[in-house]
């Protein structure tokens, strides 16, 4: 079964490939990092928090504002360093 395809990637190559390829394989390298952590599975654990989710992309984010620099970091991800993203609204996951 093949994935969804990766907008991301592809914006980010858009952006930063012909500009500046090292940081673009530096941030695609950042990209697999985070891909391979939250694939590994923790027996015996429950899912994580929204709040949990939340942190963890929020670090992720600001990780790569510090590979980016402002200027390349709003290019790609359309926001700018520093604002606070909620990737799991804890409202709609804590309904049961």
């Amino acid at each position: 079964m093949q994935g969804l395809p990766d907008d991301f990637e592809d914006h980010a190559r858009s952006v930063l490939a012909d500009e500046d390829p090292e940081l673009l394989a530096r941030l695609l390298s950042l990209k697999g990092e985070v891909q391979n952590f939250t694939a590994q599975r923790i027996p015996g654990f429950a899912p994580p928090s929204p709040e949990t989710i939340n942190a963890r992309n929020q670090h992720l984010i600001d990780q790569a504002a510090l590979l980016l620099g402002p200027k390349h970091f709003e290019r790609v991800f359309g926001f700018a360093p520093g604002e606070k993203i909620n990737l799991v609204d804890p409202t709609v996951t804590s309904r049961t």
